[in-house]
């Protein structure tokens, strides 16, 4: 146990540091020619996490640690005796090893500064996507749903003739969730493809962007029945105060903002170096074809999540539905392409056919049946507010 306990402890002060010996200082102790001083001592504590500096405090910690470097100097020598630094793999190793700390000392030095949005740096971003923070215009609605149009009508004339909502939606409503919120609906975005408390509906949609306030609509049918509607109020489009969501913009873009930085400055750089791709990865050298036709699905999976082109990215995912409809990828490539559509085109049609591919096909698995039900189920809804 002592002696694993001596290798557990070599092995962390090998992790923590691998500075020169021979600092300025007092000299401590010495070994073959090098010497080990006071500054070594300080500046090896220094390069650990405070956590693990907390085991070498106290006279009793610092020989503990002293010790350590003498064993790590003691086997430095012997490689070196052993000319290790002219060993081909050792010096891959160490040439590996320079690039990654030189990569590191670049990016800390000449991007991740400029990483942090300022107030400029917010301000402008927000000047520059004014979509991001409008509010579309809403309309506050009610309902009352009916089995049957006849029993719209009805309703209907009984709201014309001035009887009160809220005893109209008690009695004859239909539907238990309007019922219970006394046949309040919304706010409805404009142009919503999700109604709350309805689901899709193209028709009722456009009934409720054109509607005047107060009038009682004609019946519109869904999937759940007949609806009678009012809009009671419209707000429309607004702004939001760049004070109140300066916050919001910090909290939500700063990874936006960080990943424009680095690939700006990697565009600068591709430039200066005079980058050149000669030929793409999975494309042939000879005549510019594809490779190799037969190609797995999972190659073809990660082309797709390579590419930034989203209707590349399309046409990869339907290579693997297509020729590989039994492979572990076929599912995931059905859904991603649904989720292409959604979230980057805005193809709603195509996104809720290949999801529906997915919602019915009984090899793709409970937890993509789940995740492509709640695609459908909120596609093209509008995100959470900014909290103040």
């Amino acid at each position: 146990m002592k002696r694993l306990g001596m290798l557990g402890f070599f092995a962390l002060v090998l992790l923590a540091g691998c500075g020169k010996s021979g600092g300025k200082g007092e000299v401590l102790a010495t070994i073959g020619n090098r010497s080990i001083t006071t500054e070594d001592l300080d500046r090896r504590l220094a390069e650990m996490p405070p956590n693990v500096q907390a085991q070498f405090e106290g006279q009793e910690g610092r020989m503990r640690l002293l010790d350590g470097m003498l064993d790590e100097e003691a086997f430095h020598l012997a490689a070196l005796a052993m000319d290790l630094d002219e060993n081909l793999e050792v010096k891959g190793q160490i040439e590996s090893a320079k690039r990654r700390v030189l990569i590191q000392a670049y990016y800390q030095r000449e991007v991740a500064p400029y990483t942090q949005m300022t107030e400029e740096d917010m301000l402008r971003f927000y000047e520059e996507n004014p979509d991001e923070f409008t509010r579309p215009e809403e309309a506050e609605v009610r309902q009352v749903v009916l089995s049957t149009e006849a029993d719209a009508e009805m309703v209907r004339r009984k709201l014309l003739a001035g009887e009160p909502w809220e005893p109209i939606v008690e009695k004859y409503c239909v539907d238990l969730p309007t019922k219970n919120r006394r046949g309040v609906v919304g706010p409805v975005s404009k142009n919503a493809s999700i109604i709350p408390l309805v689901g899709t509906s193209p028709e009722l949609s456009r009934m409720i962007d054109t509607l005047t306030v107060g009038t009682i609509s004609p019946a519109v049918k869904t999937g759940k029945g007949f609806h009678v509607i009012t809009v009671e109020k419209r707000t429309p489009e607004t702004l939001m105060a760049f004070e109140k969501i300066r916050d919001a913009i910090r909290r939500n873009y700063s990874p936006v903002f960080a990943e424009k930085v680095r690939k700006d400055k990697v565009a600068a750089l591709r430039e200066k170096y005079e980058t050149k791709i000669v030929r793409e990865p999975g494309v042939a050298a000879v005549g510019g074809a594809e490779a190799d036709a037969e190609r797995p699905a999972a190659k073809l999976f990660d082309l797709a999540q390579a590419t930034t082109d989203p209707k590349a990215r399309i046409k990869y995912y339907d290579e693997i539905v297509r020729n590989y409809p039994d492979d572990p990828h076929a599912c995931e490539a059905q859904f991603m392409i649904g989720f292409v559509y959604s979230e980057e085109l805005h193809d709603y049609d195509q996104a809720r056919a290949a999801f529906a591919k997915v919602r019915d096909d009984r090899r793709c698995g409970e937890d993509l049946h789940k995740n492509a039900e709640w695609m459908l189920e909120h596609m093209g809804t509008e995100p959470p507010e900014f909290q103040d």
